[in-house]
C-alpha cells in the first residue's frame, strides 16, 4: 500500500479512510521496560550480567566504528593548513 504525506498527517491512496494521526503525546524513543529480576534464580542472574557485558562490549564496537567513519569523513573535509 503506497502512502503520501498530506497535511501533516498519513493518508493511503487506495484508503485515505484509514489515515493515521501522528499523536505528539506519544515518545518517539520510548523506554524498554526493565526486566523483572524477582523471579529469577542466582544462575540466571548471572547469565544475564553475562549477556548484558557482551552487549555492553557489541555497543563499544559500534561506537567505536562510527567514531572511526566521522574521523575519516572530518578529514576529507578539512582544510588544508
Amino acid at each position: 500500500m503506497q502512502v503520501y504525506p498530506l497535511e501533516g498527517k498519513l493518508a493511503s491512496a487506495l484508503f485515505p479512510e484509514t489515515a493515521v494521526i501522528e499523536d505528539e503525546n506519544v515518545p518517539l524513543k520510548a523506554k524498554k521496560p526493565k526486566r523483572d529480576l524477582d523471579p529469577m534464580s542466582i544462575e540466571e542472574l548471572d547469565d544475564y550480567i553475562a549477556e548484558m557485558h557482551e552487549e555492553i562490549e557489541r555497543v563499544r564496537g559500534e561506537i567505536a566504528k562510527k567514531q572511526a567513519h566521522r574521523a575519516g569523513v572530518d578529514a576529507l573535509f578539512r582544510k588544508p593548513s
